[in-house]
């Protein structure tokens, strides 16, 4: 490789840093104006249409920003995590948005017991978009409401309607 070559690759490379940063910023930016207007959450779908690009771009941003802690997933739509709302210093709104996520996993788990007679953590998961310790969580939080109680150990364990529901 000639040295003009090697400068050539050198700053196409550095171009296309430069570029991956501009865009994660920007993406950045639209999900804490959405923060500002009072919108909770935000879809891969409206993030697609905020940063004008492909799914798969929306999708990649939302995978770099999850991975570096400023959004979590919630099924199919993502929130700011609680780092990210220290630092625009709105702990009320991640807590509150944290109980929301609660509810619409409980509200899911428990008509999906109904259907189903009953579910696993896994089942969990794939339901809600949970990670194995947030559907863990849920599931224990609603054992502890008597909502649901646990059969069986290990990987045969499953959740059940609880005969003691509140």
């Amino acid at each position: 490789m000639t040295e003009d070559e090697a400068y050539k690759v050198h700053i196409q490379h550095t171009f296309n840093a430069f570029c991956k940063i501009v865009i994660r910023h920007a993406a950045i930016d639209k999900i804490l104006n959405l923060h500002r207007r009072w919108e909770r959450e935000v879809s891969l779908a409206t993030a697609t249409n905020l940063i004008q690009g492909t799914r798969d771009m929306a999708q990649k941003s939302f995978n770099n920003m999850s991975r570096d802690g400023l959004i979590e997933g919630s099924g199919k739509e993502y929130m700011l995590t609680a780092r990210t709302y220290e630092a625009v210093k709105s702990t009320v709104e991640y807590t509150k948005d944290k109980s929301i996520q609660y509810i619409k996993a409980k509200e899911m788990i428990m008509e999906y017991i109904e259907s189903n007679k009953s579910i696993t953590n896994e089942k969990t998961r794939e339901l809600c978009g949970f990670t194995k310790q947030q559907a863990r969580s849920a599931l224990d939080k609603m054992r502890g409401e008597s909502l649901i109680k646990l059969v069986g150990a290990g990987r045969s364990s499953k959740y059940i309607k609880s005969s003691e529901t509140r």
